[in-house]
């Protein structure tokens, strides 16, 4: 308990210089950045202000302590060194014996001509979500005339727009029934694309209808510290912000100088694929051939401790790798994708810190719209997890076939409780995130494998009621 206090104090203390080191050097968008938010919770109540996001150049957590802490450093090329040996003794390994990882990596990408009509469905996708921007200058131009009746069609066009690609993205995954892994990545590049356009349309329709001027001391002109404009963003300013790693619309973001880092942008693409691959190879032990109880009981207790593992490598390769590498690529400066999130002490803070850009737009044009709306912080809480919930088990129900409330029951049942309850400790919220992460991937793998084992002709209850528990009574009883 002292070494895990020392190392909690270390990173506080590393955390603290780096915010002190930024201010030194005398950066104003930095420190309008942290100003913001600090007092993000006392000015949530102001109708003026709003609480934009202030984006500035900042790297990660991670790449800031391995830099300026040795010990940290030390663990990072320990776990690097501790991934190339696990990735290739696993591939050499099942290569020679049964090929269990490369049936595995086919089985999620599918054929080639799989991928190549994924590949021209996002095209398509892409298409639609760029068209949002001219129609939204058709809207600005036209509407001076009939600012009403233009005002709603607008409103009904992208309506279509997000109920149509919806409609038209669920016909075509049910009719060529294309593998888990592809369909994962189309419905999450549709909700993806859906709130970019989304921000888009909010951001630059306030300047419409709200308008103001570049050297206004209050209002937009202070709000984003320079980097919106009072006019419509351009076409190219909309296209770099499709493939940022961000999902605020800004007109101008922080860029980092000089060339591109190559070196650095292959070395998060192997982290991000190692990542990956580790984190499959534990899912892929979870899957049990045998129903009987006892053996399914085994197979729950002995993959316990690897509910920290999985929930580790997602964070890594996604939040940390892949971000990292898209960021370098398009020389984004902001990389603040996540935050200590290890050290978090209440669940509250760790949905703060965990995911930082799905977090801001959900505060920005969820929880703040629903808090004004119900003038309850709780009650706008709730419905915000409950929302996130409905989103996470819809792109779990596309992905796999069936759709088993575990994600809404512990994301706005046990996770609003604990927040309600103010159940605080860091203890606390690392147990409950094991023992949760490592839940949903044992049962879901564990559904998986039960639907195919004990398959049968399939219900609209079915869908929604775990095949497992019928699987083991139906193999308890044989034995």
């Amino acid at each position: 308990m002292d070494n895990h206090k020392l190392v909690h104090k270390v990173v506080q203390q590393a955390l603290r210089h780096r915010s002190v080191s930024t201010q030194s050097n005398g950066h104003m968008r930095a420190n309008s950045s942290r100003k913001t938010e600090e007092s993000e919770e006392s000015r949530s109540n102001s109708p003026e202000n709003g609480c934009r996001r202030i984006f500035s150049v900042q790297e990660t957590v991670i790449d800031y302590l391995i830099k300026r802490d040795p010990n940290f450093q030390a663990i990072h090329d320990a776990f690097i060194i501790h991934l190339l040996l696990f990735l290739i003794f696993t591939f050499v390994k099942d290569s020679y014996t049964v090929g269990r990882m490369i049936s595995v990596y086919r089985s999620g990408f599918g054929s080639s001509k799989d991928v190549i009509n994924v590949l021209v469905m996002e095209g398509c996708l892409l298409l639609l979500a760029f068209s949002v921007h001219p129609l939204f200058k058709v809207w600005v131009f036209i509407r001076r005339s009939a600012q009403f009746l233009v005002d709603i069609t607008f409103i009904l066009l992208y309506a279509t727009y997000v109920v149509g690609t919806l409609i038209v993205t669920l016909y075509v995954i049910s009719r060529y029934s294309y593998p888990r892994l592809m369909v994962f990545f189309i419905v999450i590049e549709q909700f993806r694309l859906t709130m970019k356009s989304y921000s888009f349309i909010r951001e630059n329709a306030y300047k419409v209808l709200y308008p103001w001027h570049k050297d206004d001391t209050s209002g937009p002109a202070v709000w984003y510290a320079g980097q919106m404009s009072p006019t419509v963003g351009s076409f190219s300013q909309y296209c770099y912000f499709f493939f940022c790693p961000t999902l605020l619309y800004r007109d101008h973001y922080p860029r980092n100088q000089g060339p591109i880092k190559w070196r650095l942008v292959f070395i998060n693409l192997a982290l991000f694929v190692g990542s990956f691959t580790l984190m499959t190879q534990f899912c892929i032990n979870l899957v049990v051939d045998d129903f009987h109880w006892k053996t399914v009981l085994r197979s729950f207790v002995s993959s316990l401790p690897v509910g920290l593992i999985i929930f580790s490598q997602w964070g890594i390769g996604l939040l940390h790798a892949w971000m990292n590498m898209n960021a370098e690529l398009l020389q984004f400066g902001d990389r603040k994708f996540y935050e200590d999130w290890w050290c978090c002490k209440s669940y509250s803070e760790f949905y703060r810190k965990w995911n930082v850009i799905p977090y801001h737009f959900n505060h920005q044009y969820i929880y703040r719209d629903l808090r004004k709306a119900f003038h309850s912080k709780i009650f706008a809480m709730f419905l915000l997890l409950l929302a996130s919930s409905f989103m996470h088990e819809y792109i779990m129900f596309i992905s796999l076939g069936f759709a088993v409330p575990l994600l809404t029951l512990l994301f706005a049942g046990v996770g609003i409780l604990v927040v309600i309850f103010n159940l605080n400790g860091n203890f606390v919220v690392i147990s409950c995130l094991t023992f949760g992460s490592y839940m949903i991937c044992w049962f879901y793998f564990v559904e998986i494998g039960a639907r195919r084992l004990c398959d049968r002709e399939e219900t609209f209850f079915d869908t929604f009621y775990p095949r497992m528990i019928e699987c083991i009574i139906q193999h308890s009883s044989l034995s």
